[in-house]
């Protein structure tokens, strides 16, 4: 669907696009704001980033949940000011498809990386969630083994 929409905007005239209120409404929900521009994988790094920190906040704890916690909220924040000025762009003719396809090709090149991140990640909060006291004591430990 999100396809589909992307492929409709590029086709539409300029001056005709998405509603900048209406993209950080929906940006609320992390990556929805991009969704709603019709940019898939900026709304997917959106999410994954914001979640992603959220957990590790969860999984740190005092050491380093308030940091982790800071990144969060700083990410929410360039999310919604992303999706108000992507629809604003749009909105003047701007095509958003090609900034989308940089973004994946940017991903793509890294591909271990990302998924080592995310396995890294999903790691801690399972060892967390079996192993709260020894998690809490020992990150810096598994951060050390992860990279």
């Amino acid at each position: 669907m999100l396809r589909q929409t992307a492929s409709h905007q590029a086709q539409s005239p300029g001056g005709h696009g998405k509603s900048p209120y209406l993209a950080v409404l929906l940006g609320l929900v992390p990556g929805l704001g991009a969704a709603y521009n019709g940019q898939p994988v900026k709304a997917l790094v959106h999410f994954v980033v914001t979640a992603g920190l959220w957990t590790l906040a969860d999984v740190f704890h005092a050491s380093l949940e308030v940091t982790c916690a800071l990144a969060s909220f700083a990410v929410y924040v360039y999310s919604l000011y992303d999706a108000f000025h992507a629809a604003q762009r749009q909105r003047n003719g701007a095509d958003l498809g090609e900034e989308d396809e940089r973004l994946r090709q940017f991903m793509r090149a890294r591909t271990n990386l990302w998924g080592g991140l995310l396995l890294s990640i999903g790691a801690l909060t399972t060892l967390h969630i079996i192993f709260p006291a020894q998690t809490r004591r020992f990150w810096p430990l598994l951060l050390v083994a992860a990279g």
